[in-house]
């Protein structure tokens, strides 16, 4: 009809396109969530803080003498090619200088990567079922608080 004027909608484009980011915001807060319980029940079990695995204390170790001045090395002085993972190493030693600590510099970058993580899962599958938002959020939530998956992710392992 012309001279008809039409009204937005409440669920029009405009209005998804900025409610976007709540759907990963709120995934990266449950993920977040479970990351501090994991936390926690590391605490509780070993009474301090530390890694499950004995390897990622070798990437510590080097990523300490690295960002110490020690060179890529386990035992000072003495270069090594011990590390399997160099990249994360470095970028390891990098977050040592900035926090002063090795074993929560691989915490969070291990939180990071999987928060990081349930949020691509989330968007990778909401591009393949456009429709399906709930879909993509359950994809998203297994992979971010998959159980062995946060274990992990705290492990101080890439």
């Amino acid at each position: 009809m012309p001279g008809r004027v039409s009204l937005p909608v409440s669920g029009s484009r405009a209005t998804s396109e900025n409610q976007e980011w709540k759907y990963p915001a709120f995934l990266v807060c449950i993920v977040l969530l479970c990351q501090v319980l994991f936390l926690a029940a590391e605490k509780r079990i070993a009474g301090r803080w530390g890694f499950s695995l004995d390897d990622a204390w070798i990437h510590a170790t080097i990523a300490r003498n690295l960002a110490s001045g020690f060179g890529y090395s386990f035992n000072r002085g003495e270069w090594v090619a011990g590390s399997t993972a160099p990249l994360f190493t470095i970028v390891l030693a990098i977050l040592y200088r900035v926090l002063g600590d090795v074993v929560w510099s691989a915490k969070i970058l291990g939180i990071m990567f999987q928060s990081a993580a349930a949020v691509i899962v989330f968007r990778s599958v909401q591009v393949l079922y456009p429709t399906r938002r709930d879909l993509a959020f359950a994809a998203g939530l297994i992979a971010g608080i998959s159980p062995f998956l946060l274990w992990a992710s705290l492990s101080g392992m890439e």
